[in-house]
C-alpha cells in the first residue's frame, strides 16, 4: 500500500510538473523565415514571456530546470538550450526597451544569455553526430540563424546603451561567435555550411540588412580563422559584397545615408565601408563612399568612439591576417595578392605610429584600410583552389538558372523587360568566361575579378528582377484598390 502510495505521488508530481511546463515552458522553436527586421525572427526571441523583472520569473527557471532533466538526448539538449538562449535573447532586448542601459536588471539579463552560451557550448561537445544526420543538420541552420540574429540584436541595442553594458553586449557578442565556430568546427563541413549561409541570407532584400549581415561574418570568420569552415565564411562575405553593390548602384543617392543608420559599433562599421570599397569598380561610388568615409571619421572623433582597446584589437587581428595571408599565399603565385599583403603591412606601421601617440581614430582608419586588404588578398589566395573554385562556379550557375527560371515564370523577356533580359545574357556569358579561365591551370588573378564579375550581373539581374515584381504586384493591388468593394470582397468577379 506504501509502494502504492509513493507511485500514485510521483505520478502527481510528475503531472504537476508537466503542468508548469506547459504554462511556462521554452516553445518549440518555429524555423521562421530568417531576417534582421526581427518581423520573421525566431518567435522567442520576439515573445519571450516573463522577465527576469517579474516576481514570478522563478516559474520560467522551474521549468527550464525541469526540461533540462527530462531531455537527455545531446542533440534535444543543444535544441532546448538554443531555445532558452532565444527566449534570454528577447528578455535582454525587451528589458532595455523598457529600463535604462544603466539598470542592473539588464546587466544582469546579460549573465543570463551568458549562461545559456555555456550551457549550450558543452551540449554541443557531447554530441557525437555530424550534419550528415538531419537532425544535426538543422540544430546546425539553428545555431548559425541564431549567431547572426542575436549579434545583430546586440549591435542595435548598443546605440542606446551605457559604456558599462556596451562592454557586455560586446563580450557576448565575442562568446556567441566562439560558440558558433565551435560547432561549425566540431559539426559541420564546408559544403554544408556554404549551402546553410546560402539559405540563412538568400532571401533578404533590404540593404542595411545585408551590410549588418556582412559584420556578422567578418567576426565569425574572426573566430574560425584559416579552417577551411574560415573560407567558406570568407567566400560567402565576398559574394554578399556584391549583392551590397549592385544595390547601391541602383540607389546611389541613398548610400550618403546608409552607414548613419547601421547601428552598433562604428569601428566595424568602418571596417565594412572599406571592405565594400577595395572591391567597387564603380568610380562614382567609389567617390562617393570616400565622403561617407570622412564622415564616419568624423564622428568617431567626435564621440571617441575608436578607444585604445578597440583600435588594439585591430591591431591583433591585422597581425593574425598578416599570418594567414602568408600561409595561405604559400605556393600560390597571385600579383594582385601580394601588393594587396604589401600594402596592408605599410599601412600598417602608420597605425602603430598613429596608435603610440594616442591618435586613435587615425589607427582605427588605418588599421580599417589593413584589414580590408588583407581580407581581399585572402579572397585571391582562396579561389586559386581548384575545388573550392569549382564549387563556387557551380553555385554561380544554379543562381543563373534559378534567376532565369523565375523571370520566365513573371514573363520577363526581351520583349516585356529587355534590361532584364540583356542582365541574364551577359551574366551567362561571364560565367561562360569564368568556366573556360578555371579549366585550365587557374590564374587567381585573372579568375577573382571574372568571378565577381559575374557574381555582380546576377546580384544586378535579382534586384532588377525584385523591383519588376514589385512594381506589378503594387499596379495589381492598386487596381484591385480601384474596383467597386463587390468586385474587391468576391475575387472571382474579376
Amino acid at each position: 500500500m506504501g509502494k502504492s502510495n509513493g507511485g500514485i505521488r510521483f505520478w502527481a508530481a510528475r503531472a504537476a510538473l508537466l503542468a508548469i511546463v506547459g504554462a511556462f515552458g521554452v516553445a518549440p522553436a518555429a524555423h521562421a523565415a530568417f531576417g534582421f527586421s526581427f518581423f520573421n525572427a525566431d518567435p522567442s526571441v520576439e515573445n519571450p514571456g516573463l522577465l527576469p523583472t517579474n516576481p514570478f520569473y522563478f516559474l520560467k527557471n522551474i521549468t527550464r530546470t525541469v526540461q533540462r532533466a527530462m531531455t537527455t538526448d545531446p542533440v534535444n539538449q543543444a535544441n532546448l538550450e538554443l531555445d532558452i538562449l532565444n527566449q534570454k535573447a528577447g528578455e535582454l532586448n525587451k528589458l532595455q526597451q523598457v529600463l535604462d542601459g544603466s539598470d542592473e536588471n539588464v546587466k544582469s539579463a546579460t549573465d543570463l544569455y551568458g549562461e545559456s552560451i555555456d550551457r549550450l557550448s558543452q551540449d554541443v561537445a557531447a554530441i557525437n553526430d555530424t550534419t550528415a544526420t538531419p537532425a544535426v543538420s538543422d540544430l546546425m541552420t539553428r545555431i548559425v540563424k541564431a549567431e547572426l540574429e542575436h549579434t545583430v540584436l546586440f549591435d542595435e541595442s548598443e546605440a542606446s546603451a551605457d559604456a558599462g553594458l556596451r562592454d557586455r553586449l560586446e563580450s557576448l557578442s565575442d562568446r556567441l561567435a566562439g560558440m558558433t565556430a565551435d560547432a561549425i568546427t566540431k559539426l559541420d563541413t564546408p559544403e554544408a555550411l556554404h549551402a546553410r549561409l546560402d539559405t540563412l541570407l538568400g532571401d533578404q532584400t533590404n540593404l542595411e540588412d545585408d551590410m549588418m549581415a556582412a559584420r556578422v561574418l567578418d567576426r565569425l570568420q574572426d573566430k574560425l580563422g584559416d579552417a577551411p569552415s574560415g573560407t567558406t565564411v570568407l567566400l560567402a562575405h565576398d559574394r554578399l559584397m556584391m549583392r551590397v553593390i549592385a544595390k547601391m548602384e541602383q540607389d546611389p543617392s541613398s548610400v550618403p545615408n546608409l552607414f548613419d543608420q547601421v547601428p552598433g559599433d562604428q569601428v566595424r562599421t568602418l571596417v565594412l565601408l572599406d571592405e565594400i570599397r577595395e572591391q567597387l569598380d564603380n568610380s562614382d561610388l567609389k567617390n562617393t563612399l570616400a565622403i561617407v568615409r570622412q564622415h564616419l571619421l568624423d564622428s568617431m572623433a567626435d564621440a571617441k568612439s575608436a578607444s585604445k582597446p578597440e583600435v588594439q584589437r585591430m591591431m591583433d587581428e591585422s597581425d593574425q591576417l598578416i599570418q594567414r595571408a602568408a600561409a595561405a599565399g604559400s605556393g600560390v603565385k597571385s600579383a594582385t595578392a601580394s601588393s594587396l599583403v604589401s600594402h596592408a603591412k605599410f599601412n600598417a606601421t602608420q597605425v602603430s605610429v598613429s596608435f603610440d601617440a594616442g591618435q586613435y581614430t587615425d589607427a582605427a582608419g588605418q588599421a580599417s584600410l589593413v584589414l580590408a586588404s588583407l581580407q581581399d588578398a585572402l579572397v585571391y589566395y582562396a579561389r586559386a583552389d581548384y575545388d573550392t573554385l569549382h564549387g563556387e562556379i557551380g553555385g554561380l550557375k544554379s543562381s543563373y538558372d534559378a534567376l532565369a527560371q523565375r523571370a520566365a515564370d513573371n514573363n520577363l523577356n526581351q520583349d516585356t523587360a529587355s534590361t532584364t533580359a540583356d542582365q541574364l545574357d551577359q551574366a551567362a556569358q561571364s560565367i561562360a568566361k569564368l568556366s573556360d579561365l578555371a579549366s585550365g591551370k587557374i590564374n587567381t588573378d585573372k579568375v577573382t575579378p571574372a568571378f565577381r564579375n559575374a557574381d555582380l550581373l546576377l546580384e544586378q539581374a535579382d534586384v532588377t528582377i525584385a523591383g519588376l515584381i514589385q512594381q506589378a504586384t503594387d499596379a495589381a493591388a492598386a487596381k484591385l484598390a480601384s474596383e467597386p468593394l463587390i468586385n474587391r470582397v468576391l475575387p472571382f468577379n474579376q
